[in-house]
């Protein structure tokens, strides 16, 4: 007959103890499983329950109904929200965004107020003659024939002048001399292109029986005006009212020679 020792039966019971734990681990590294589903077998007779694990191959007895259900529960209902927590700290300043497209333009903005008046500025350069547009001089004495302002005698005539319609001019007739008969009178008008713009100057002669029948004076006439925008020509033209009426004109040189008539176009400054 074997005899155990003392020492034999405690090896062998450590050794069962460990192999129960070590069957026991597995078993729960299986339940549940891998989806979170725990499986058991209901044996409806006395009302036992066991839990398997059918991944080696467990499964119920035929006295057993097997049955399973889920390790999480259900969702529950949406709890009430809770109250505002407080406000965190400010966060670090982000970064520079991308400049966005230009807006559209604004209204214009109200009129600001009238600044002061400024210190008064230094006395300018004395201005000197306007700007030449148009010279002409006399070819000769000029008898005036017409009797009548419908069809007067031409005196003088200018160029053909383009203006822009805006620029004033100063137009001037001058002639050394000019002389009418006894009883007679002599009138010189000015013309733009066949427009007479009026009388420029008049000689009367001496009633007859008067001691003195010569009469001769000099003429220097100036007007100024705006001519419409085109081309324009001024004239200087007369006419009598009888007797004899001479506008002198001559080269110049010593003694008793005249200068010459001339009409002279400027702007007016």
């Amino acid at each position: 007959m074997r005899r155990f020792t003392f020492g034999r039966v405690r090896w062998l019971l450590v050794g069962a103890a460990v192999g129960a734990v070590l069957a026991w681990g597995a078993a729960l590294a299986a339940i549940p499983d891998s989806s979170g589903v725990i499986n058991g077998c209901y044996q409806k007779n006395v009302g036992n329950l066991r839990v398997i694990d059918p991944s080696p191959g467990d499964s119920c007895r035929p006295s057993e109904i097997a049955i399973s259900w889920s390790q999480t529960g259900p969702q529950g209902l949406t709890g009430p929200q809770g109250p505002t927590g407080p406000q965190g700290p400010k966060g670090d300043t982000g970064a520079t965004g991308a400049q966005g497209p230009i807006g559209p333009k604004g209204d214009t903005g109200a009129t600001g107020p009238q600044g002061p008046i400024g210190p008064q500025g230094p006395k300018g350069d004395t201005g000197g003659f306007g700007t030449q547009l148009d010279y002409v001089e006399g070819a000769g004495n000029v008898t005036v024939s017409s009797t009548t302002s419908a069809s007067p005698t031409n005196v003088l005539s200018g160029n053909s002048v383009s203006y822009d319609g805006s620029t004033r001019i100063e137009i001037k007739f001058s002639a050394p001399m000019w002389d009418v008969d006894t009883d007679a009178s002599g009138f010189l008008h000015l013309y733009e292109d066949s427009t007479d713009l009026g009388r420029i100057a008049q000689i009367v002669g001496l009633a007859s029986g008067a001691t003195t029948v010569y009469v001769g004076s000099p003429v220097e006439r100036s007007t100024f005006r705006t001519p419409a925008a085109g081309n324009h020509t001024y004239h200087v033209k007369a006419h009598k009212s009888g007797g004899n009426v001479i506008v002198y004109d001559g080269a110049g040189g010593a003694d008793t020679a005249f200068t010459h008539m001339y009409l002279r176009i400027v702007t007016a400054n």
